[in-house]
């Protein structure tokens, strides 16, 4: 028999496996993550076949020009060649560019997605959160600085206040007092409680 790395063998026999927990299947956001990765992964490779593509046109090409150049071929043929390559090369470059554009917003929408879990909100607000759109001003730039700088510096006043106001502990209820019962209330109580030897 054949051997296999010892993951997969502890996830066949989990009794052999000592170190590892029971196998468990992934949460919800873990296969959300999976999913928009694995977009951005195939988009990326989209675009690497595309500038592979890219590179053997211009190399063809290059051939093409050399043949011209050393009169080895007739002219209107090799040009003719050179606009279907030229024309190629264009569609691969636009592909390419869609492609990275794709992956680069699968990698956005996969950041976005583990911020949301981490934060814990219910699925119903991360669905209209992922949905909503993205502006380049509101992501990077002057604008996300100037916020950044406010948050650090209201959690700096808000540290200095919290060493001066003392903090009240959160079992320490307030209750208001209750008055007292009256002398002649206490002594009715009393006369009650000794019976018939306290009238004689």
């Amino acid at each position: 028999m054949p051997r296999v790395e010892e993951t997969l063998a502890s996830y066949l026999s989990p009794s052999i496996a000592s170190s590892l927990k029971a196998p468990v299947f992934p949460t919800k956001p873990l296969r959300a993550t999976s999913a928009s990765i694995g977009k951005a992964y195939a988009a990326a490779g989209q675009a690497t076949g595309c500038l592979h593509t890219m590179g053997v046109l211009q190399a063809y090409q290059a051939d093409l020009l050399q043949d011209l150049d050393e009169g080895l071929s007739s002219g209107t043929a090799d040009i003719e060649e050179l606009r279907h390559t030229a024309d190629l090369t264009l569609r691969a470059t636009k592909h390419t560019a869609r492609a990275v554009g794709r992956s680069m917003a699968a990698l956005v929408a996969t950041e976005r997605h583990l911020w949301l879990t981490l934060s814990d909100l219910p699925d119903k607000d991360r669905a209209v959160l992922l949905d909503a759109t993205m502006a380049p001003p509101g992501l990077f730039g002057d604008a996300v600085t100037v916020v950044v700088n406010k948050f650090q510096e209201s959690k700096k006043q808000s540290a200095a206040f919290q060493q001066y106001l003392p903090l009240r502990s959160h079992g320490a209820v307030w209750r208001q007092p209750q008055p007292g019962p009256s002398g002649h209330r206490e002594a009715q109580k009393q006369s009650v409680a000794q019976g018939p030897k306290a009238m004689l």
